[in-house]
């Protein structure tokens, strides 16, 4: 059973991973075709949303000598399933 459930979330991680590259090339191709624009149609709206980059609070130095662990919200655990005999291919994006 738990054997088995390991093999059925590995393979369906690996499918994941397959979907997520050809959802990044799709959006390539979207983006390429849309001249990097915003575009809509009958059906679809294809919107170019920008984001303000992260802070890289390590590069403020006034925080440097500020003890931040305070403010950190509270830790969590994930789990990861590693396959012992060939390692899940990362496809880069």
């Amino acid at each position: 059973m738990w054997s088995d459930t390991a093999v059925e979330l590995y393979n369906l991680k690996l499918t994941i991973k397959e979907l997520e590259f050809k959802e990044s090339e799709l959006t390539k191709k979207l983006v390429e075709l849309s001249n990097s624009e915003t575009r809509e149609d009958e059906e679809f709206a294809f919107k170019r949303v920008p984001t303000k980059g992260s802070i890289d609070y390590k590069a403020i130095p006034e925080l440097k000598a500020i003890d931040l662990e305070q403010y950190r919200k509270e830790s969590r655990v994930s789990w990861r399933l590693v396959r012992k005999d060939k390692a899940i291919e990362v496809i880069n994006s």
